[in-house]
């Protein structure tokens, strides 16, 4: 292999996954949700969103 490595090989990965379609939660929950699992040392999480649903997310560079 040639080139940069990227570290995801060695990189700590601790996930959570949230349905945040099938159960409703406010824009605000998931916020201090997010900073909650910062604190907790989490480094990913994985959104189930719909079309329909009551949370958006938007990325800083929309902003």
């Amino acid at each position: 292999m040639t080139g940069a490595r990227s570290g995801l090989g060695t990189a700590r990965y601790v996930g959570l996954s949230l349905d945040v379609a099938r159960k409703p939660f406010s824009a605000d929950g998931v916020r201090g949700l997010l900073a909650r699992l910062g604190e907790l040392g989490f480094t990913a999480l994985h959104l189930h969103l719909t079309e329909t649903g009551r949370v958006a997310v938007r990325l800083a560079s929309d902003v």
